[in-house]
């Protein structure tokens, strides 16, 4: 069982990985760029991102995962939401967070639905949740945790994540946009999380090389403001499969599985004013660190 966990949570790693809008690749076909012209725009907005003095962020991710072994089936259904406002000039945020999972290992194990309001202020991050709150120091690294912008230093690690590609002009929240797909490397990638390891998972090197066999079918959209040059989405879908061979050196047992996994990322309000102000009941919170021991 504890192998089939492990099989379940490399995609969902995978996801923060692949979230990140950052490629050294080549212009693809399309739009009358000249040589280097599409990822430039795509690094400077990334940079725009950085640099911001604020911004406010939405994500949802969906997935859902179907997996047969020895006669027996299992599933599993899981939603998360985060909205968001992000001051990183005087390192200030509030969050919430909904997540909801359903599995079935071969019997209902049952729905699991979890909300959470965040708050960092003052050097401290201030959570509710299950009626309570409760408080941490915090420090940049915390603040760069629950920021969806960490690129600098993937930045300097990737020597390259693909390929792009130009795929069209569209308007997004009234603004046109170039829409620019980008062609994960995978052999670039893992070899990347083979040094710095998934989620702490000690991975072989046969283990890896199933992991990126793994990825059947893949769409990932950027778009970016013709105007400002700011990135304002991002969409990725996800199809993984594994069977035979593949199934048994990950899971220890044969089996066959299907993964689907989408993303969508919105940014917006950059540089706009943020009035981040923790709620009066929180002001008393207990630190986490008295109630956990």
């Amino acid at each position: 069982m504890g192998k089939i966990f492990k099989m379940i949570l490399l995609p969902l790693l995978l996801i923060s990985i692949l979230s990140l809008p950052i490629t050294l690749g080549c212009n693809g076909g399309g739009g009358d760029f000249g040589e280097g012209e599409l990822e430039q725009i795509l690094v400077d907005a990334v940079n725009y991102a950085n640099t911001a003095d604020s911004y406010s962020l939405f994500m949802n991710v969906e997935a859902s995962m179907d997996a047969e072994s020895e006669g027996e089936e299992a599933t599993m259904e899981m939603k998360m939401t985060m909205d968001g406002a992000y001051d990183q000039k005087n390192m200030a945020m509030y969050m919430t967070m909904n997540t909801y999972m359903a599995m079935d290992f071969g019997y209902d194990m049952g729905t699991e639905e979890q909300s959470a309001e965040i708050y960092l202020v003052d050097d401290y991050m201030y959570v509710y949740t299950d009626g309570e709150w409760l408080k941490m120091p915090a420090d940049e690294e915390a603040f760069q945790t629950y920021d969806i912008y960490q690129f600098q230093e993937q930045i300097a690690l990737l020597e390259s994540l693909g390929d792009l590609n130009f795929d069209k002009y569209e308007t997004f929240n009234g603004k046109e946009c170039y829409v620019i797909e980008i062609i994960p490397d995978f052999d670039a990638m893992l070899d990347f999380l083979g040094e710095e390891g998934i989620g702490g998972m000690d991975l072989s090197s046969e283990e890896m090389r199933v992991v990126r066999d793994m990825f059947d079918e893949i769409s990932y959209f950027c778009w970016i403001e013709k105007d400002t040059g700011y990135l304002t989405k991002i969409k990725m879908q996800i199809e993984m499969k594994i069977s035979g061979d593949d199934f048994k050196e990950m899971a220890g047992v044969s089996g066959k599985m299907k993964m689907d996994m989408s993303m969508t990322i919105e940014i917006s309000d950059y540089n706009q004013p943020v009035n981040i102000n923790l709620p009066s009941e929180a002001e008393n919170a207990p630190e986490m660190s008295d109630v956990m021991y």
